[in-house]
């Protein structure tokens, strides 16, 4: 059985509206993962300023710099690269 594909032209009022909800979705993507990426920077910040007050001993302030960066690039990946790049 043969299908036939025909293209559907939208008029040109629905795919400026299109353009501008695309736009719109963009911009809370870029915006909502740069809010996610500076919580967690944060975050990071404040567990150093913990690490300076109960001055742990180095093997334990050597593995929580790695893990702080670590969180923040799980963020980065999760709310901004993925989302940007459509991956899964």
């Amino acid at each position: 059985m043969a299908t036939a594909t025909t293209e559907l032209e939208l008029p040109v009022v629905v795919q400026e509206k299109l353009r501008e909800v695309r736009s719109g979705i963009r911009r809370y993507v870029w915006l909502e993962g740069a809010a996610a990426i500076a919580i967690a920077a944060g975050w990071g910040i404040w567990m150093a300023a913990l690490s300076w007050l109960l001055e742990p001993p180095p093997s334990v302030r050597n593995c929580w710099m790695p893990s702080r960066a670590a969180g923040v690039l799980v963020v980065a990946y999760r709310y901004l690269l993925r989302r940007v790049l459509r991956v899964g």
